[in-house]
């Protein structure tokens, strides 16, 4: 039922003669500009004019997201990065990558580990099924699926759309980095002192209908967290893009929930002609602060 959101992987249109015209020429006119970056700001506003794409970013507005970017890590950059944990708890990467992009998270060639939720998009039930039963049987429907060229969970439709490396020969090497990922997780959860916080983000097209169902997950998810992390420091904060927990009133009181039900819709954080935009340079911002705060508050915890 979740693989809705993989619509266009299995409805993709017929590309019309007059389209593919249109993607030849474009490739012609900006085969030749260089730097990279430049030749492919080009290559989607042609795009957005030919009318294969939507509008992107200006250079204007990708200049302004990127130096407040690199004032917020340079105002940092004393900190302590490696004195807690962000771990993401999915329903996608958001929780991983734009906490590293902020400089808040270290980045792997830091030496920061990964974890099973970091890179793959999983369905909020079975995020809190794996973490309650220590990811009991998780590798049983293991299969390639040829349409979404990606390896997969079958039965639990968690898809692992970042490896990109692995092709229908890759089970060895998917079962064996995953596996790792998951060891990773489970030494934070058991045995780290340092504090940690677990981020969620929630995505309606990856969890149940039923609200009061979606607070009970959430709920068993926040309970996993307490059993497997005991007296250690630890904080779970939601971050709802879309609004719509701000119905969601069973929550645990502990569990911090971001809602912004103000964002226009709809929000891609990864896409550049979203993300760069003035509204999503607004919500990263608010992101990362509200990060920065709860990390503030768990090291001053945590030293008393």
């Amino acid at each position: 039922m979740y693989l809705e959101r993989y619509a266009h992987a299995f409805n993709q249109p017929k590309k019309e003669l007059s389209a593919k015209f249109k993607k030849t020429l474009i490739k012609f006119l900006v085969f030749w500009i260089f730097p990279a970056q430049l030749r492919r700001q080009a290559k989607r506003r042609l795009k957005y004019w030919f009318g294969l794409a939507a509008e992107p970013e200006s250079l204007w507005e990708r200049y302004i997201a990127d130096k407040t970017r690199k004032q917020f890590i340079e105002a940092h950059k004393n900190n302590d990065i490696f004195a807690y944990k962000i771990v993401s708890l999915g329903c996608n990467c958001f929780p991983r990558t734009v906490p590293t992009l902020w400089g808040l998270k270290p980045r792997k060639k830091q030496g920061e580990k990964g974890c099973p939720f970091d890179l793959s998009d999983n369905p909020l039930p079975n995020i809190a099924k794996y973490l309650q039963n220590d990811f009991d049987g998780y590798f049983d429907t293991l299969a390639y699926h040829p349409q979404l060229r990606s390896w997969w969970i079958a039965k639990d439709e968690i898809v692992y759309c970042h490896e990109d490396d692995c092709n229908e020969n890759s089970r060895n090497t998917i079962i064996s980095r995953f596996s790792e990922r998951i060891d990773n997780l489970r030494e934070i959860l058991k045995q780290d002192t340092k504090p940690a916080l677990f981020i969620s983000y929630f995505n309606p097209l990856m969890a149940p209908d039923d609200l009061n169902e979606v607070c009970r997950l959430f709920n068993q998810i926040f309970a996993s967290l307490q059993q497997y992390r005991q007296d250690r420091t630890f904080r779970f904060l939601i971050v709802d893009t879309s609004g719509v927990l701000n119905n969601c009133k069973g929550l645990h009181q502990d569990i911090k929930l971001l809602s912004y039900p103000w964002l226009p819709q709809p929000y891609v954080w990864h896409e550049p002609q979203c993300r760069y935009k003035k509204s999503g340079l607004k919500f990263e911002q608010d992101f990362i602060r509200n990060i920065q705060k709860i990390i503030n508050e768990m090291m001053n915890t945590n030293t008393h």
